[in-house]
């Protein structure tokens, strides 16, 4: 198998996985297809924007039986193609009625280009006795998988449900195997019920346990407004019918829900199908007619979210993204919520970026990677210099980057005049990312951002690490204004000298109140000398 990673944004991935039917762009999403009843034709879904599909292999079998050979002759489709095992089956009705080895044995036969182990899925509904029960039998069943040179690629499911902690359990078992890809299973209950935030829950303890080295696919997350959320979790793939599901009851799907169109008056999307109706002739359609145009929509919104999180992925704005859809619906809120508590799990696999990225939008609050991994710099790496005698904290300018702002040239001016030009230390308190040196207040991020995103909390406890390194024989100077009159209590000590200038709304304003400071500043300054 050959799997490669391109570009990385938080724990989302773009990759390129190799199979032998030609190279699937990741993340992305298979569009399940029944292979006797399509309701739309495989050339269709591709000029939709997708070049691979799942079918089912279960439902082959129990058509055609021993008569099947090639998938991709049968659906007529040239692309790559992955065939499920009847889990989804087993799911449904409680059981099929074929084996896992002979599954197995018909997918090689078929020709497929990924291929399931027929799993137990764990139900919605069901209770930990039977959770486990069905984590262990698919961990039986996945043992008993020999590999052959020729196999497709073969995918490991992981069950547990809800039950976290057998989740683990089958992704710590699963992980031994060898699998080419790995599946977090059984989430379409949690889907339907938009309970995204266990969902992300289940696949963050299976991609902890399984690594980021092999490709992980969700099973049945198509909800494009999901589609960001799993991507910053590590879900490299995913298959759905919801284009279909969604289309035969009248629902017309966007990035930011999903509405009844016989509810809409105006059709907000620009593809083929909606640049063809208006909402009213959407709406007079019926029967296969309706069905089809809606389909084709949905795929087209399915499509256009991929591509779009592929990009914020390459140019590093899925946290952006990410902000943006969470003010969609409150469950997905909640999702944020469960990436914000593992933000520094998120930040191990975020890259550092430089310059040629886009700059930071924040739009509250500053609890993000690229925050967290600057403040944890600042208190292991940053240094103090030997012959620093006084270190200054004061408020952030107005004017980006600090350094060449009119408060630092005031400032500059005023070190300079008292003789003490090198042995003044600046840092600068306020905005996202809290607490920013004068030496590198140039670089990247930390002036090629937007917002003012504050954080009392983060900056007292990263204060409290770092003001603990500075105190000894230097002097401390604390200015002050309104904004950061709750984190002064952090500095303490013989050495501390607090400064109290109020509020300010322009730099301007804030030289002239650095002025009327003066005499105050000099005397801490030079009387500690």
């Amino acid at each position: 198998m050959s799997f490669e990673l391109r570009y990385k944004d938080l724990g989302g991935r773009v990759g390129r996985l190799e199979t032998r039917h030609g190279p699937i762009e990741t993340p992305t999403l298979f569009p399940v297809i029944n292979p006797f009843k399509t309701g739309l034709t495989l050339e269709e879904i591709k000029n939709a924007g997708f070049n691979a599909v799942i079918t089912n292999a279960y439902i082959i079998w129990r058509r055609l039986g021993g008569r099947a050979s090639d998938v991709h002759r049968l659906l007529g489709f040239e692309g790559p193609v992955m065939t499920d095992s009847g889990a989804y089956q087993i799911l449904q009705y409680g059981d099929v009625e074929v084996g896992p080895g002979e599954i197995v044995e018909f997918q090689r036969r078929l020709g497929s280009d990924i291929a399931v182990i027929l799993d137990i899925p764990t139900r919605l509904n069901a209770d930990r006795s039977e959770a486990e029960l069905g984590v262990h039998e698919t961990i039986r069943r996945a043992r008993m998988l020999e590999k052959r040179e020729g196999d497709p690629l073969w995918v490991g499911p992981i069950q547990g449900g809800r039950f976290l902690d057998l989740v683990r359990l089958s992704a710590r078992e699963m992980s031994k195997l060898g699998f080419d890809i790995y599946a977090v299973g059984s989430p379409t209950g949690l889907m339907e019920a938009y309970d995204f935030s266990t969902v992300l829950k289940m696949v963050l303890v299976a991609r902890k346990v399984i690594g980021p080295e092999k490709p992980l696919h969700l099973f049945g997350a198509g909800h494009p407004m999901f589609i960001p959320f799993m991507a910053a979790v590590g879900v490299d793939l995913a298959d759905s019918a919801s284009y279909a599901i969604y289309a035969s009851e009248g629902r017309y799907m966007t990035p930011h829900g999903t509405y009844r169109v016989d509810e809409l008056a105006e059709l907000p999307c620009s593809c083929p199908i909606c640049s063809r109706y208006t909402a009213r002739e959407l709406r007079s359609l019926r029967g296969q007619e309706r069905f089809r145009a809606l389909a084709l929509h949905n795929l087209y919104v399915l499509a256009s979210e991929l591509k779009r999180v592929r990009q914020s992925i390459m140019e590093g704005s899925l946290w952006e993204l990410l902000e943006e859809r969470s003010r969609v619906h409150p469950s997905l809120y909640n999702a944020f919520k469960v990436l914000k508590d593992e933000v520094r799990y998120l930040e191990r696999y975020d890259p550092v970026r430089g310059p040629q990225v886009q700059g930071i939008f924040f739009y509250g609050d500053p609890v993000r990677p690229e925050t967290l991994r600057h403040l944890e710099r600042m208190v292991r790496r940053y240094p103090v210099w030997d012959d620093t005698t006084h270190v200054i904290f004061m408020p952030a300018p107005k004017e980006k980057p600090y350094s060449l702002s009119r408060v630092s040239r005031y400032l500059e001016s005023f070190i300079r005049r008292l003789g003490l030009t090198g042995r003044v230390q600046v840092f600068f308190l306020g905005g996202p990312f809290i607490i920013v040196p004068y030496e590198i207040s140039e670089f990247y991020p930390l002036s090629q951002h937007e917002g003012e995103a504050w954080s009392k909390a983060l900056a007292i406890k990263t204060l409290r690490k770092l003001v603990r390194g500075l105190l000894g024989e230097r002097r401390i100077v604390v200015i002050y204004n309104d904004l950061l009159r709750g984190v002064v209590r952090v500095f303490r000590g013989r050495g501390v000298v607090k400064i109290a200038i109020g509020s300010f709304r322009e730099d301007d304003e804030y030289v002239e109140k650095l002025a009327a400071i003066e005499p105050v500043l000099r005397e801490a300054l030079l009387g500690y000398m």
